[in-house]
């Protein structure tokens, strides 16, 4: 190769690096404007929600006599619905509130049956968002009555299982800290998942923690998840058992309403978390 050749070749990779190094600092820039415009939404949407009580934790619970442990919980929980009427008048897509005592996992849930994944990449202001927000499935429903829920689901009118989604976020924010129920010691400290609606407040006691291909969410196994029929359902909660990370000794039995929270699973090739729960009576 000659001199000539050698600088021409110097002066392309030099060039080349430049762009990349600008293409990388225009991403990075806009990546960075993107989490703050979202970290800004998700601030806005607590300052509307006003100060919680929050949840109590497994260790805060063990530490109150029953009389005070049902006064800190029927508070906190009233809270939670009062906060979750006052998001719904400004945003009617609000169908509830999630939360994990002791975890990052508290924020509201969104639901947009005409458009199943609209807040996929949407803050709560309707405005692109990188974290997007937690949704729940466009078919799924939440029902106070329970002898009403399951009555309408022994008619085939709604699905016990209510799938909830929410992104991995690198930054620990949205559902990223269900990685963490990988760990038994974890599920242990954090059992259950409070879900609250305008009207009403439900516990979940976990069944099992799940990790699988998302290929296999979009085959055969979608109908299983939605566990629309008896069949269905005692199929996806004997798989969730068969294929857990550990045994909760919590089992579930038709037509007991189900919450089931996904998001990304990163020790799998395009990996699915699932933590499956079921209403506490």
């Amino acid at each position: 190769m000659t001199d000539k050749m050698k600088r021409r070749l110097c002066t392309a990779v030099f060039t080349l690096s430049l762009i990349s190094m600008a293409v990388f600092t225009v991403m990075y820039v806009k990546t960075q404007k993107e989490y703050r415009h979202s970290e800004r939404d998700i601030a806005e949407v607590m300052e509307i929600r006003g100060a919680i009580s929050p949840a109590l934790t497994i260790n805060e619970k063990s530490r109150l006599d029953e009389a005070s442990l049902r006064a800190a919980e029927y508070e906190s929980a009233q809270e939670r619905r009062e906060g979750c009427r006052l998001l719904k008048e400004i945003n009617q897509d609000v169908a509830a509130w999630i939360t994990i005592a002791g975890t990052p996992i508290d924020y509201p849930v969104m639901q947009t049956p005409d458009s199943p994944d609209y807040y996929y990449r949407r803050g709560f202001d309707g405005r692109y968002s990188a974290y997007g927000m937690i949704y729940m499935d466009a078919a799924c429903r939440l029902r106070e009555d329970e002898a009403l829920y399951e009555a309408e689901a022994e008619e085939g009118k709604a699905s016990p299982n209510c799938v909830i989604y929410g992104h991995h976020m690198k930054n620990g924010t949205m559902f990223a800290s269900l990685e963490k129920y990988g760990s038994e010691e974890y599920y242990k400290e954090h059992p259950e998942i409070c879900l609250d609606t305008p009207d009403s407040s439900s516990v979940y006691e976990i069944v099992g923690v799940v990790r699988l291909p998302a290929e296999k969410l979009s085959s055969g196994f979608a109908a299983v998840l939605a566990a629309r029929t008896r069949e269905e359902y005692e199929s996806f909660v004997q798989y969730i058992k068969k294929h857990a990370a550990y045994d909760t000794g919590i089992t579930a039995e038709w037509p007991r309403q189900l919450i089931t929270l996904t998001t990304c699973e990163y020790t799998l090739k395009d990996g699915r978390l699932l933590v499956v729960a079921r209403k506490k009576r």
